[in-house]
């Protein structure tokens, strides 16, 4: 994310993954969130908005983490 200067992302959240690469990407997530970098579903890019809007507003990570 730093190298490409992202400050959000949306995963992938189906079982593709989990199977061909290993890792559950609900722990990505919220590894990213930790980092002040918004990270969600690709189905929930709208939540991914509010979250980066109140990680700018507030400072804190946007969850409950």
């Amino acid at each position: 994310m730093t190298d490409q200067r992202l400050v959000a992302t949306a995963l992938q959240c189906w079982t593709a993954m989990e199977e061909f690469y290993g890792v559950v990407p609900c722990t990505l997530n919220e590894h990213d969130e930790q980092r002040l970098a918004p990270s969600a579903c690709e189905t929930d890019i709208a939540g991914l908005v509010g979250m980066y809007a109140l990680r700018l507003a507030s400072g804190t990570p946007a969850g409950p983490w």
